[in-house]
C-alpha cells in the first residue's frame, strides 16, 4: 500500500522537531520531579515559523511533512535524486537544492529517503559539519542512512543543536549506545 504510511511518519517527524525546538522532554522531567524551570528554557524555546526546513529524499512522506511545517510558517528547500518537476515544486512552495546546499540552509534537515546503497552511510562526518551549529536532524527514515558515530559525536561537541531520531542502525538501540546519553537527543523506537 504504497503510501500508507505517510501521514504518522510525517506527523512523528513533525513531533520530534517540536519536542526539540520546545525542549518537550527536559520540561517534563523537570515538572514530575516538582521542579518550575520556565525560566531556564525560556531563551532556548523555538518556532518552526521563520525557520527553514530542509528535506533530504521528497517523495510522499517528504511532501506530506512539507506541508506540516508550512502550515507552521517554515520555508522549505529540498533534495532529491529525482527532482520534482517545476510544476509542482510552484504549486507545493518548495524549493529545490543540491544536498549540500540542504545541509547548510536548513535550520531543519529532516530526512526521508529510502535505504539504498547509495543512501546508505549519505549523512556522514563530512555533511554533518555542512550544518549549522543551531540545526537539528531528524531522522525518520533508516538508521543507515547517518553514520551514527559522527552523529553522537557532533551532539556530544555542540556542533548541532539536536537530533530527533526514530530509526536506528542497529535496532533495537544498543544499551551502550552514546546517543542514550545525550540531552540534545529525542529518540523513539521505530515507531
Amino acid at each position: 500500500a504504497p503510501g500508507a504510511n505517510s501521514m504518522p511518519v510525517s506527523e512523528l517527524a513533525l513531533l520530534l522537531m517540536l519536542a526539540l525546538y520546545r525542549n518537550l522532554l527536559k520540561l517534563h522531567e523537570g515538572m514530575a520531579q516538582g521542579r518550575w524551570e520556565k525560566e531556564k528554557y525560556i531563551d532556548n524555546s523555538f518556532m518552526i515559523k521563520g525557520k527553514t526546513v530542509g528535506l533530504v529524499g521528497c517523495g510522499t512522506i517528504g511532501r506530506q511533512v512539507a506541508k506540516k511545517v508550512q502550515a507552521f510558517g517554515a520555508e522549505v528547500i529540498y533534495y532529491d535524486a529525482f527532482r520534482l518537476p517545476e510544476a509542482m515544486e510552484r504549486e507545493l512552495g518548495l524549493g529545490y537544492r543540491e544536498l549540500d546546499e540542504v545541509l547548510a540552509g536548513a535550520d531543519i534537515v529532516s530526512l526521508h529517503l529510502p535505504l539504498l546503497d547509495s543512501t546508505r552511510g549519505l549523512i556522514g562526518r563530512r555533511e554533518i559539519g555542512l550544518m549549522k551549529a543551531n540545526a537539528l536532524l531528524i531522522n525518520t527514515a533508516r538508521g543507515e542512512i547517518v553514520d551514527s558515530a559522527a552523529l553522537a559525536e557532533a551532539l556530544a561537541e555542540k556542533r548541532i543543536a539536536g537530533a530527533g531520531l526514530d530509526v536506528f542502525d542497529s535496532e533495537p538501540l544498543a544499551p551502550g549506545s552514546p546517543l542514550r546519553s545525550l540531552d540534545n537527543v529525542v529518540m523513539t523506537p521505530h515507531v
